[in-house]
C-alpha cells in the first residue's frame, strides 16, 4: 500500500511540475487552484472519519458521515 501511495504521490508532483514548466499563467493557477482544492478535500474525509468515528457506527454516526462524504462528492 505504501509503495502505491508513494507512486501516486510522484505522479502528482510530476504532474504539476510539468504544468507548471509551461510558462503559462493560466494553467498555473489551475495547478494551484486543484492542489488546494485536493489537499482541502483531504480535510473532509478525514473529519467525516473523525465524526463517524466518534457518533458511532449507528444510525446518527452514519448520517453525519453521509452528509459530510455527500457534500465532498456533491462538490466535484
Amino acid at each position: 500500500m505504501n509503495d502505491l501511495l508513494t507512486a501516486l504521490g510522484n505522479f502528482d508532483t510530476q504532474l504539476y511540475l510539468a504544468i507548471a514548466a509551461q510558462r503559462n499563467f493560466v494553467t498555473s493557477v489551475i495547478a494551484v487552484a486543484l492542489t488546494y482544492l485536493n489537499w482541502n478535500g483531504f480535510f473532509w474525509w478525514v473529519l467525516a472519519f473523525l465524526l463517524l468515528r466518534s457518533r458511532g457506527l449507528n444510525r446518527r454516526g452514519i448520517a453525519a458521515t453521509g452528509t459530510v462524504v455527500l457534500g465532498a462528492l456533491d462538490a466535484w
